[in-house]
């Protein structure tokens, strides 16, 4: 991605879903997915992610994996004081 509108945009649409998926923009068949972990001030303080082949991130799949990964960031983010 190189225009700096469309990156804000991006940005803005990950904030308002709490979490990022990347298909193949880095790496052929590379999927990624990822939620942020909060600090007790509600800040982004780190993120868990998961990376794939791209046939392992099926929507089924990626919902599920979502559910997994909030569950962590969720259980860390208490362990930090924070409030998801």
């Amino acid at each position: 991605m190189t225009d700096k509108d469309e990156l804000l945009e991006q940005l803005g649409h990950i904030r308002a879903v709490r979490y990022a998926l990347t298909s193949e923009e880095s790496r052929y068949d590379v999927c990624s997915l990822a939620v942020p972990v909060y600090d007790e001030s509600q800040h982004v303080t780190a993120a868990l992610s998961i990376t794939g082949s791209k046939s392992q991130f099926l929507p089924t799949q990626v919902q599920e994996f979502l559910g997994t990964l909030r569950m962590f960031s969720r259980l860390i983010t208490e362990q930090l004081d924070g409030i998801e």
